[in-house]
Parts: C-alpha cells; sequence; structure tokens
C-alpha cells in the first residue's frame, strides 16, 4: 500500500511533468487501482464501531471492482470522462482552495481536474485484483 501510495505521488508530481508519456499515465492508474480499494476497506476498519472482517473484505471487493468499472468507464466513454473530470474538480476544490489561501492568500476558482482518455488504459485494470488478493494472506 505506501509503495503504490508512493509511487501514486511520485508520478504525478515528479515523472509525467519529467517524461509525460503513455507509461506515466499507466503508473497512476496502477497505483490508484491498488490503493482506492485498500483506502475504502481501511477508512471502514478505522471509522466503524465494531468492523467485521467479513465486511471489510467485501468493501475492499466492491472498490476494487468499482474502480475497475469506473477505469474502463472513463477511458472509454466521454460523457463518462467528463463526469468525472467535474465531480474530481469538485472533490479536488477544497483542498486547491485551502492551499492557495495558505499560500497565497487569494482564493483559486473551481476548475476541472485533466483526464486524457486511452483506451490503452484498459490494459491496467487488472490491477484491481491485487489488493484483493493481499488480502487473502491477511490473518
Amino acid at each position: 500500500m505506501l509503495a503504490a501510495l508512493t509511487l501514486w505521488a511520485l508520478n504525478d508530481h515528479v515523472l509525467k511533468a519529467a517524461f509525460h508519456n503513455g507509461w506515466t499515465g499507466k503508473l497512476s492508474d496502477v497505483a490508484c487501482l491498488i490503493a482506492i480499494p485498500v483506502l475504502c476497506a481501511g477508512g471502514y476498519e478505522l471509522f466503524a464501531r465494531s468492523p467485521r472482517r467479513s465486511r471489510s473484505r467485501a468493501i475492499l471487493i466492491g472498490s476494487a471492482v468499482t474502480a475497475g468499472a469506473i477505469m474502463a468507464l472513463i477511458n472509454t466513454l466521454p460523457f463518462a470522462a467528463d463526469a468525472y473530470r467535474a465531480l474530481m474538480g469538485i472533490a479536488r476544490y477544497p483542498l486547491d482552495a485551502t492551499f492557495a489561501l495558505i499560500t497565497t492568500g487569494t482564493s483559486v476558482p473551481y476548475r476541472m481536474v485533466e483526464l486524457t482518455m486511452d483506451a490503452t488504459d484498459l490494459l491496467t485494470v487488472p490491477a484491481a485484483a491485487v489488493p484483493v488478493a493481499l488480502a487473502r494472506g491477511r490473518s
């Protein structure tokens, strides 16, 4: 999990700027598909009053399937890509606005996130199975 998060951050903030090619996009997709299900299941375990392993596993599997489906949709259907750009822009705005306010003392306008539709990104969808496979060995 830490490797996936580190790769995601390093790729998005360093490697994409340096190389900006198809491989840097794929690295982010793989890291995202591994990290998102773990973060969802971990959030449940952290905040549930009495977390149950079976429910945590169901959340992990459901999140992996959902992340894979979203990845497939946003890379093949223009309306799904547009919805993703808009919704992620909304989700990011409080962080972007707070960071701008702290660092510059000014506000920033809402903006949609960037997304390049690429059908070859469907090759990364099997990475969503990684956290599910790793959870099998968890005691």
